[in-house]
């Protein structure tokens, strides 16, 4: 976390949720709180045509087009990878020290700080 100006945090307490640039982070903390201790991403491909960097530079499929300034963002969808990748690498430090598992089952994409396991292989019966 020593590329991201802050320190992410992760709730004890399902009342009390942090957002960390994507939805999914206030979810991982909902399941850990709910006592789940095997945790899967199916489907999050971690991978947006737009970007925005901590420093305020847009990336339009990985390439800087322009610095940020608020007069910019009228229709501008934004991601701030750093802040999430940032908030899931931390995600899974925490899970780690309590031994919960968080896998990804996603077929291809960009997320990358959890471990693999293959899609159809959590599927199959018998």
């Amino acid at each position: 976390m020593d590329y991201f100006p802050f320190n992410p945090k992760f709730s004890d307490d399902i009342a009390l949720l942090y957002h960390a640039g994507s939805i999914s982070y206030c979810m991982l903390q909902v399941a850990v709180n709910m006592g789940f201790n095997e945790i899967y991403f199916i489907g999050m491909d971690n991978k947006f045509p737009k970007h925005v960097a901590y420093d305020g530079s847009v990336f339009i499929n990985g390439d800087i087009m322009h610095h940020f300034y608020p007069e910019d963002t009228k229709g501008l969808t934004t991601y701030s990878k750093e802040l999430s990748e940032a908030a899931y690498t931390y995600a899974r430090k925490y899970c780690e020290n309590k031994d919960i598992k968080i896998l990804n089952a996603t077929r291809g994409g960009n997320l990358e700080m959890f471990e693999r396991v293959d899609f159809d292989s959590l599927f199959k019966s018998g």
